[in-house]
């Protein structure tokens, strides 16, 4: 009989080790896939900023690119009306000239 108890106190022991020992092991899986989990969502985070920082780089640039056309369309035009201007005193002297 008290060999039984025995073996059944020993039994008990076991299991409680081996209880012990999958929840350790359950926590310590835990543990791993919340890191896992963390490290995931910080790189997502991560990518998610660099795209924004690109996006906002190429619509900065492209509105430069805007102004920088419009700028440049604006001072074709002012070059053209110089010019113009120009060729009409051209021609007024020319005329003049041959009037004489």
């Amino acid at each position: 009989m008290e060999s039984l108890k025995s073996e059944s106190g020993e039994r008990d022991e076991e299991d409680i080790n081996i209880n012990k020992r999958i929840n350790e092991e359950f926590n310590r899986l835990f543990q791993i896939i919340n890191n896992e989990k963390k490290a995931r969502e910080e790189t997502e985070e991560a990518f998610l900023d660099m795209l924004r920082s690109v996006i906002n780089k190429m619509k900065i640039e492209l509105e430069n690119e805007k102004k920088e056309r419009y700028f440049n369309k604006l001072q074709r035009e002012k070059n053209e009306e110089n010019l113009l201007t120009l060729l009409e005193e051209t021609c007024n002297r020319l005329d003049a000239a041959t009037k004489f």
